[in-house]
């Protein structure tokens, strides 16, 4: 065959249809590294409707085996993988402020579970931090990036709406005009993706711009990826705001071993998913849902205070502080009405009524009193440059949690008195799955 006659074969063929998904084959097991950089600004509120930013720079890197656990799923965005990492660390610089994060060892055998608002990952040897969830969140993770590529090409395709959602991990999706274009030659098929996705993550609205190329074999599998994603977020409830700019650069291989998916469940069992935060110093763990996020943790400083924040649809539902209290004697707690009297001083102008009240003692013999007190939340908003002082009707639910050693904790739940349904029985999950260990000595804070 003359080299023209090639050529035009080879652009018939890329117009007729050419295969870009990968079949799953649970025999077959690829080895993937993936080097992730990104470089911008956060943005945090800083009072009076000001905000102030700080330079972010961060480094990541992934290595992993990886195989398919369904042969039998056709759509890749609901496809898994059984991941074994032998890496996965990040080091983040925001300001001065500088950190490093790593996935523990005794955690390396991870489930990934496609979805359309990113990759669920759970691992099959323990519970995991929110720390460490959000690490494995890697952008152009080879699950997401194989929801990305069609059955057939021709020349080009639109990337489906849920691909494009998951590919940027997004709770929500509002458009996309994420699109591929496709080049045929001998060795496989490079697939050049462009365009940009908006949407809401962690209910922040997010834009985003996408770009870069994928490297596809002649059986569909997903080789090699160099990937831009340009975004601005802008500040949540959770999350502060970003405008950076992620690279990154992935290499995908098959190799010749094998992972034992032996005891991999055939869905996502619900208690796998739970995610715990330690307070080595208090000497407690704390077993919550997803939903409840960690905004703030320091339980060493003045004050000590553990802060999370529940999303409910992307609506921040409650916040609730747990703060170590003064220990009483071995087998003392403060009495209710001392407890009540604290909550009324605490709320001080803010303080209605006492709507409700319980006590209940636990199996392991913690003592639980339950009050919630009625009210108005203060604020000031400044409309057209003037100043004004405004007040909300607001719900707070205190928990005193006694020790019998006499350790006590207290955990205050602030919510709007119309989320009260919402978030019945959520409070006191939390605080029933809160557990008692011996108290650590405090490490450097």
């Amino acid at each position: 065959m003359s080299r023209i006659a090639a050529v035009l074969l080879l652009a018939a063929t890329a117009h007729a249809g050419v295969p870009l998904q990968e079949r799953p084959d649970a025999n077959a097991v690829f080895a993937v590294r993936a080097d992730v950089t990104i470089e911008g600004t956060v943005r945090t509120h800083a009072g009076q409707g000001q905000e102030q930013s700080m330079p972010l720079k961060a480094q990541a890197v992934f290595q992993f085996d990886e195989k398919h656990l369904d042969e039998a799923a056709v759509d890749p965005a609901a496809r898994r993988m059984l991941r074994v990492y032998s890496a996965a660390s990040a080091s983040t610089s925001v300001g001065d402020f500088q950190t490093t994060t790593a996935l523990p060892s005794a955690l390396r055998r991870v489930v990934i579970a496609g979805r359309a608002e990113g990759p669920v990952k759970f691992s099959l040897d323990g519970l995991m931090t929110r720390e460490a969830v959000d690490l494995l969140d890697m952008p152009g993770d080879p699950l997401s990036l194989a929801a990305a590529m069609p059955a057939e090409a021709d020349a080009s395709f639109a990337v489906p709406e849920h691909a494009a959602q998951m590919l940027c991990g997004m709770d929500v999706l509002t458009k996309s005009t994420l699109a591929g274009r496709v080049q045929q030659s001998a060795g496989g098929t490079q697939v050049t993706l462009s365009g940009n996705v908006e949407g809401a993550r962690l209910g922040a609205p997010v834009k985003t711009g996408v770009s870069g190329t994928v490297s596809v074999d002649p059986a569909g599998r997903i080789m090699a990826a160099n990937l831009t994603y340009d975004e601005k977020a802008e500040i949540g409830t959770i999350t502060p705001g970003l405008d950076s700019r992620t690279t990154v650069r992935l290499t995908r291989r098959p190799v010749d071993k094998t992972l034992d998916a032996t005891g991999v469940p055939t869905a996502v069992p619900p208690t796998a998913l739970k995610l715990y935060l330690d307070a080595p110093s208090w000497g407690i763990r704390v077993l919550h849902e997803r939903d409840w996020h960690v905004f703030y943790a320091n339980t060493e400083g003045n004050p000590a205070v553990v802060i999370l924040r529940l999303l409910d649809d992307g609506k921040l539902l409650s916040q609730v502080n747990l703060a170590k209290l003064k220990p009483a004697a071995a087998g003392q707690s403060a009495t209710p009405e001392q407890f009540e009297a604290d909550i009324r001083r605490s709320l001080g102008t803010r303080f209605g009524a006492i709507v409700e009240r319980s006590q209940e003692t636990r199996e392991d013999d913690v003592k639980l009193t339950r009050v919630v007190a009625s009210g108005e939340f203060h604020y000031e908003e400044t409309v057209s440059g003037e100043t004004l002082r405004k007040s909300r009707p607001m719900e707070w639910t205190y928990y005193l949690i006694a020790h019998p050693d006499g350790r006590q904790l207290s955990a205050v739940f602030a919510h709007e008195p119309s989320e009260r349904t919402a978030l019945t029985g959520r409070d006191l999950e939390l605080i029933s799955a809160l557990e008692f260990f011996p108290p650590q000595v405090a490490s450097k804070p």
